[in-house]
């Protein structure tokens, strides 16, 4: 298992699936300091941590509200960094898939979520996160981990502005490496695609409308396959980039190359 006890950690989308399996991973390995953000709030996540022992501080917040989710990721990326004793990490991992519908059926507000939650969010975090950083240079090391998607390079119809996003997530992973270069300590950052997970994504998927979405056929078969990886599979994979050296930041992963 692995030892978490010097990483200070703000983990977005913590209640389910990907992010539940890695909260509970970083517990598990007795993380220093654990902040999730999430709409609800885990009750198993918060008994094993009692359990544990592990300083947890869960903020239920909708980040599709861009003013509460600025006010929520200054709150706390500053407390991350400010009682970080080694390395202080942010993993943004809070996305929506929907809306699954074609461009020329979406439902505006539901473009609008989208986009706040999977874009402008993590670059409210990545901003507020290396803003505290900056205020630490020479104490602490620190990391991003931006969890992005094999669509953030491939169009697919009927999740095309959840590709988009995805996209977005990948240039952030790049601007933020390209500005850090000529700092004296740098941030590490990257993106990493979790690949094909057992999740309410991959259900609602297999549920669509395939006159929108043509291959959900494709979603179907990883299913009955059982090809899906599963969240603690991939968490696991992602949570092994907090101690990785030799990776370049700046790079676009995914976890079947960990």
């Amino acid at each position: 298992m692995s030892d978490y006890s010097t990483y200070s950690v703000v983990l977005t989308g913590a209640s389910r699936g990907l992010g539940e399996a890695a909260a509970r991973l970083l517990i598990e390995g007795g993380v220093g300091h654990l902040f999730c953000i999430s709409r609800s709030v885990n009750d198993d996540i918060v008994t094993l941590a009692q359990k544990r022992g592990v300083d947890l501080r869960w903020t239920q917040c909708d980040l599709s509200d861009a003013p509460a989710a600025t006010d929520v990721a200054r709150a706390v990326c500053e407390a991350c960094v400010t009682e970080a004793a080694g390395t202080a990490v942010l993993v943004n991992n809070a996305a929506l898939l929907e809306p699954v519908a074609r461009v020329g059926h979406l439902n505006p507000h539901d473009l609008i979520s989208l986009h706040t939650v999977n874009t402008i969010a993590p670059s409210l975090f990545a901003d507020a996160f290396l803003a505290a950083v900056a205020s630490r240079t020479g104490e602490i090391a620190a990391r991003v981990i931006n969890v992005s998607s094999g669509l953030g390079a491939r169009a697919m119809a009927g999740v095309g502005m959840y590709c988009m996003s995805k996209a977005a997530v990948d240039m952030l992973t790049k601007v933020i490496h390209t500005e850090q270069e000529d700092r004296t300590n740098p941030t590490w950052v990257c993106s990493v695609s979790p690949g094909t997970v057992e999740s309410h994504m991959q259900e609602t998927l297999r549920a669509a409308d395939e006159a929108h979405l043509r291959d959900r056929e494709t979603f179907r078969e990883l299913k009955r396959s059982g090809t899906l990886n599963t969240p603690e599979f991939s968490a696991s994979k992602i949570l092994s980039l907090l101690t990785r050296t030799d990776i370049d930041s700046g790079s676009i992963l995914r976890v079947d190359s960990l």
